[in-house]
């Protein structure tokens, strides 16, 4: 019987944003590789009719309850997100419609125990690798907004329970966690890895904001080079208002003839006229030359400054996005680590489990990956998974999953082999 997966994580004012281009798939692009955009459409929300705003949505819902006057503090939880889904097995034997039902029912189990005014949203993704629903609930209770008395230990606890037992009496087969070492490490290790994932993607958006800084950097040295040009050509165009001054200086230095009709001027007024003339058409002829190239640097270079503005807005919007994206996934990762410490805490003092072998942890590593649909894509890894489920046979492990697990790698194993020896053959398969 497949296990029902309830995780719950706490969200701030500064997660929402993040969350809800997430939930609703706003993004042009996903970093997710496990998003599959052609399954998008089928996605729904069971709380909402269309997208909304998550920030005002919420507010809405806690203005409508709250009592009192004290502002909300910055750093409030103002969501307690709860992930729902169970593993590809369960689904795998569901309808579309039977899985919405599956979906309705645990919004249901909530609105019942926490109010169906406080669910905000409960977006359900067939688009990954599994059916899964991110479900948002406003924690208010008697007039407050208070995460910690809504949902505290006891409240969890009771949830545990009553959840699966909820889903079972609507004809459901799926069930809670064993109450043994054996179904509780693997939750551990399980959440070991999604530790590590969302580390490696808050990294990898680190990685992607540093280079959309230094690609504006580089726009932004262009058009200073382009500005430095211009200044040089306006530099030329007041040497020729420089010339037309000392003309009229010249002009009121000579004196004019008895007759009238010329003017009388010194040998070396004369020569500095001549000089003057020359250094005129010089640079007449280079500012006719320049005149064009600077018409042509001013239209360039507007042209690069509207296309810079486009790439600053665009690189500032994308650059606030990630930052709250970092910010969700590193809320996230702690929140991970809190749940890693209650999970192991409950395994030292409620079942007495302070470790778990090394043959033990690989092999619940292996059928954890294979529970999430992951398969080993190189021929090594493959037979190296097969090694670590056969050494799995000597742990607590029940024998029929590692045989389901060692079949699955079998499986694959031979399909490497069939196309080495095709290969080998110079044959297509």
């Amino acid at each position: 019987m497949s296990m029902i997966v309830a995780r719950m994580q706490k969200m701030k004012a500064g997660n929402l944003s993040g969350i809800q281009r997430h939930n609703q798939r706003e993004f042009l692009n996903h970093s997710n590789k496990d998003i599959d955009p052609t399954r998008t459409e089928k996605n729904y929300d069971l709380a909402n009719d269309e997208p909304v705003d998550y920030k005002e949505h919420v507010e809405e819902i806690i203005d409508s309850q709250r009592e009192g006057t004290r502002a909300i503090r910055k750093d409030a939880v103002l969501v307690d997100e709860w992930i729902i889904t169970s593993n590809q097995e369960f689904f795998k034997d569901l309808s579309e419609s039977e899985t919405r039902r599956f979906f309705e029912e645990s919004v249901a189990y909530f609105s019942d125990n926490f109010g169906s005014q406080n669910v905000a949203y409960a977006n359900v993704h067939l688009d990954e690798t599994t059916p899964h629903m991110h479900m948002g609930i406003v924690p208010m209770k008697d007039g407050k907004l208070t995460s910690k008395t809504v949902f505290n230990r006891e409240t969890l606890k009771r949830i545990q329970e009553e959840f699966p037992k909820h889903l079972q009496e609507k004809g459901f087969n799926i069930e809670r966690g064993e109450e043994n070492s054996q179904r509780k490490n693997l939750s551990i290790e399980t959440y070991k890895e999604v530790v590590n994932s969302a580390k490696q993607e808050a990294q990898k958006e680190v990685e992607n904001l540093k280079e959309k800084k230094a690609e504006a950097k580089k726009e932004i040295e262009k058009v200073n080079a382009k500005n430095s040009k211009l200044k040089n050509i306006s530099q030329k165009i007041a040497d020729v208002f420089d010339l037309q001054k000392k003309l009229k200086e010249f002009e009121q230095k000579a004196k004019p003839t008895l007759t009238g009709n010329g003017l009388k001027v010194s040998l070396k007024d004369f020569n500095d006229l001549k000089k003057l003339v020359l250094a005129v058409a010089k640079k007449n002829i280079k500012i006719t030359k320049d005149k064009d190239d600077l018409k042509e640097s001013f239209n360039e270079l507007s042209r690069d400054n509207i296309k810079l503005e486009n790439n600053l807005e665009r690189l500032i919007s994308d650059k606030a996005e990630l930052r709250k994206e970092n910010e969700m996934l590193f809320e996230k990762m702690e929140q991970l680590k809190d749940d890693l410490a209650v999970y192991q805490d409950v395994l030292e003092h409620d079942f007495g489990v302070t470790e778990i072998s090394e043959k033990e942890y690989n092999a619940r590593l292996v059928l954890s990956k294979l529970d999430r649909g992951m398969q080993p894509h190189k021929k090594p890894i493959a037979e190296d998974w097969l090694k670590d489920l056969e050494k799995g046979k000597d742990t607590k492990i029940k024998r029929s999953r590692l045989e389901e697990g060692m079949k699955q790698v079998k499986a694959k194993l031979d399909k490497f082999i069939k196309l080495a020896k095709a290969k080998f053959m110079g044959l297509e398969l």
